[in-house]
């Protein structure tokens, strides 16, 4: 009898070099620091103008389509729910791009 393992899978070293390649072109804003901060003021204009949208279509009536998050969130709180849920997301966006950039880390996971 032989010792080989023959039946052993083989791994290809040119796919997995490809798939590591994959990997450092999903680049997304939100992976440094200043996307984090960035994203603290586009969720605090996002309730800034659901504040106001919400506002008018409560005194004059309509619709309108809106994320089911910030839908659930007005159902249970709401026109200050919503903006509430907004605010405590850029508060969040804010303190986490504080954090990345105290840390000096490039990329946290």
């Amino acid at each position: 009898m032989s010792d080989s393992n023959d039946t052993a899978p083989k791994i290809d070293e040119t796919k997995q070099a490809k798939t590591d390649d994959k990997t450092e072109e999903s680049w997304s804003p939100f992976d440094e620091w200043w996307g984090k901060l960035l994203g603290a003021p586009l969720f605090w204009g996002i309730g800034y103008w659901l504040y106001y949208e919400l506002g008018r279509l409560e005194t004059e009536g309509g619709t309108v389509r809106i994320n089911w998050f910030f839908a659930l969130a007005y159902q249970l709180g709401g026109r200050w729910g919503a903006v509430g849920l907004c605010a405590v997301l850029g508060a969040v966006f804010l303190a986490w791009g504080l954090v990345h950039l105290a840390s000096g880390t490039k990329k946290e996971a």
